[in-house]
């Protein structure tokens, strides 16, 4: 049991009322909040965003890439790839990718410029290879005007031998899975905010904390369920980039992971509202959750003896005022009884 005493005045009850429902309500909006930056940051179409061009789940550095390595076969285009520049290739030096679409620029004066952002991309599998980095940069190598690759015969890109998935049906999954948990983790935190509000103005209506709390449940389970695969899927390809970068010296990281740390904190604060209500639901003494209650009743019966406390006086003073005129009437009768007498007398 917690220490809640099981007498609590009027006003420390409502007192802990508004600041458990402030507590919940707070802690249930960062959840729709934070989850709904790390989404829309990840499909933004803006390139003069600043702050949407640091979220990202993956970021690919080309600034020092080996062309003869990259390339392949390498023996056809070992004298090409070997003196190819990067801004001869068509590529770009960054590369970041989100949950539904991808951004690309170049890094100026040690400040990176985004000159294209694709914004949000379709999760059917007719567009799906959109997000594909194999494609997008096979793509960029072939538009681009005057390379000397594009003289030679047709040319295949080396990714390191853990990172070569990108092409195949475990990426559309994963990328499918978290977007999509990811999304509907969002829009269950945000319909289990609005439950939450309405015992802030409408204390008799408290039962609708259980179906918030029901909604956040199911928020939190999509929301590990996307955020988990998303994670093991660029995860991997991480350490693809990082056991592969001597090699194809292609940079392959989460760069400053605000993405990471939005999506995660929002899990974390939505782990941290269901245990918070859990402890109150199951381990706070009861009798404190009715003092109001009680404290009505207790007055009200207490009003109820005041009345009959009244009414018992009103009879009293009646039954007074009908002793005392009985009296007074006997007492004229005597009164007059003694003048009857006296004037027989006479």
């Amino acid at each position: 049991m917690l220490p809640i005493p099981k007498r609590l005045t009027t006003f420390n009850y409502m007192l802990f009322r508004i600041l458990f429902s402030i507590y919940i309500f707070t802690l249930a909006a960062l959840v729709p909040i934070l989850g709904s930056l790390a989404f829309v940051g990840t499909s933004s179409k803006d390139t003069n965003s600043s702050f949407t061009k640091d979220i990202y789940t993956f970021k690919f550095d080309f600034r020092n890439v080996s062309f003869s390595r990259f390339i392949g076969p390498n023996k056809y285009f070992w004298n090409i790839t070997n003196h190819l520049t990067l801004e001869e290739s068509g590529l770009s030096q960054i590369y970041t990718f989100g949950l539904r679409s991808y951004c690309k620029g170049d890094v100026v004066d040690g400040v990176y410029i985004q000159t294209y952002c694709s914004g949000t991309q379709k999760l059917g599998d007719s567009t799906i290879d959109e997000l594909n980095p194999y494609t997008i940069f096979y793509q960029d190598l072939q538009n681009a005007e005057n390379s000397p690759l594009n003289e030679n015969r047709t040319y295949e890109l080396e990714f390191p031998l853990r990172a070569r998935y990108f092409g195949n049906g475990y990426y559309r999954r994963s990328l499918k899975v978290s977007a999509y948990g990811i999304l509907v983790g969002i829009v269950l935190s945000g319909a289990a905010l609005v439950l939450f509000a309405i015992p802030m103005f409408y204390w008799k209506w408290r039962f609708f904390y259980i179906y918030a709390y029901v909604l956040s449940i199911g928020s939190l389970a999509v929301l590990l369920a996307g955020g988990g695969v998303a994670t093991k899927l660029w995860a991997d390809a991480k350490d693809a980039f990082r056991i592969g970068s001597g090699i194809y010296r292609i940079r392959g990281n989460w760069g400053n992971g605000t993405f990471w740390k939005l999506l995660w904190l929002a899990i974390s604060i939505q782990v941290t509202l269901l245990f918070t209500i859990l402890i109150i639901m199951c381990c706070a003494n009861p009798d404190s959750y009715d003092v109001a209650q009680n404290e009505k009743n207790e007055k009200k019966h207490s009003n109820g003896d005041k009345k009959a406390n009244k009414r018992a006086k009103r009879n009293n003073h009646s039954f007074n005022n009908e002793k005392s005129s009985w009296l007074f009437s006997k007492k004229n009768q005597s009164v007059q009884k003694s003048n009857n007498l006296i004037q027989y007398d006479v």
